[in-house]
């Protein structure tokens, strides 16, 4: 492993009362990698990844993302992008303005047309997201997740409701960010889907990680 991961947990544990969900866990991501954390309903790899992302504090252990503190948001969320499993996005705002409302929040700049050909919604700009449908929404959170081409990217479940062509489209864009430089943190139940893309996999049962392997040289 390097000396300068882009994440970096170390015994990390999470409680929630006397549930322990995740207990010790260690795992760096590096530069450029692609990384899948999978497990089971209940595994863990969400409340671990809350920690990482900054959502939720640790009961105890060392979380560092970019060498700083996850909970340090001016040094971290302009870096960072994230693709939750339901983003939340206002039913009222269009999807253009869905978009450059995520992009003021995270300090990021870009195109907001371009992304929003990246992922096929260039005809939808105008539609408000109530009125979008369920793999439409997906698509718009991936937009929102990748727009200003974050140094780190967290990918929750990304291809879940889409179509086919859709997916290979994601998996495109998500190609071409790494080609730049990004570093991404994948989970997903399609098994198959992270042996293909992950550099190395993260397996969690019960709060621990059970095993970690890599999947490409």
């Amino acid at each position: 492993m390097s000396a300068n991961p882009v994440i970096d947990v170390d015994e990390l544990n999470v409680s929630y009362g006397d549930f322990h969900a995740v207990k010790d866990l260690s795992f760096q991501v590096e530069p450029g990698e692609l990384y899948a954390l999978l497990g089971t309903n209940g595994a863990g790899k969400t409340s671990a990844l809350e920690v990482v992302e900054g959502h939720r504090k640790a009961s105890s252990g060392t979380v560092r993302v970019f060498g700083q503190h996850p909970s340090d948001r001016r040094a971290i969320r302009p870096r960072t992008g994230i693709m939750l499993q339901e983003s939340g996005f206002s039913g009222d705002l269009t999807v253009s303005e869905s978009v450059r409302l995520i992009g003021s929040l995270t300090g990021r700049s870009d195109v907001v047309e371009q992304v929003l050909k990246t992922v096929d919604l260039s005809h939808k700009a105008d539609t408000r997201v109530s009125q979008l449908s369920g793999g439409e929404k997906r698509r718009l959170d991936f937009a929102t997740a990748v727009y200003g081409r974050p140094e780190l990217i967290f990918l929750d479940e990304p291809t879940t409701g889409l179509d086919i062509q859709s997916r290979d489209a994601l998996w495109d864009a998500v190609q071409e960010l790494r080609e730049n430089g990004s570093t991404v943190v994948l989970t997903t139940h399609y098994l198959e889907e992270a042996q293909q893309r992950a550099d190395r996999i993260g397996l969690m049962h019960a709060g621990t990680l059970r095993r970690q392997a890599r999947c490409r040289s």
